[in-house]
């Protein structure tokens, strides 16, 4: 498999039965275990579609510019339906810019650890995203802690990927 296509997969795996506000905190703790629990300097944030924030934690060391690269990969998963790594690996592949794809400097980032909050029969409701680490590690950190969260045995990983 591709990378691209682990990233379609690892999406189509990851779905919610439901995602409220109270669900928002509950995996945002569940992140927060796991980001102690590693080691790393991180940070994550869950934000709605609507806007609203419904969850946001980083560990000392992090900043206002953590808070940002999150801002940015939120946006671009939620613009573009999909996660920030995905949208990077598909410009990169169709060969088009931030600004063809509708995105802007100001808002979107190309880069893993972005990632589309979905619930079935419903749609996307939201995104939730981490910083702190490379982008591929951002993204697969926050996969294997939604599917810790979902109950998913094995979604394919970024390191199986031909090539």
């Amino acid at each position: 498999m591709t990378r691209h296509e682990i990233l379609i997969q690892q999406e189509e795996m990851l779905w919610f039965e439901h995602f409220t506000n109270e669900d928002g905190w509950d995996l945002g703790c569940h992140i927060r275990e796991k980001i102690r629990q590693s080691g790393y300097e991180m940070s994550v944030c869950i934000r709605m579609n609507h806007g609203y924030t419904v969850f946001q934690y980083g560990t000392n060391g992090t900043g206002l510019s953590y808070q940002g690269w999150m801002h940015r990969k939120i946006h671009t998963a939620q613009v573009m339906g999909m996660s920030s790594l995905q949208a990077a690996v598909f410009s990169e592949e169709a060969g088009m810019s931030l600004t063809e794809m509708n995105l802007n400097e100001t808002d979107d980032l190309l880069r893993g650890g972005g990632f589309p909050i979905r619930v079935k029969g419903v749609g996307l409701v939201g995104a939730a995203a981490v910083s702190g680490l490379h982008p591929d590690m951002d993204h697969s950190f926050l996969v294997d802690c939604l599917a810790s969260y979902l109950g998913v045995d094995h979604v394919p990983r970024l390191d199986e990927a031909d090539g």
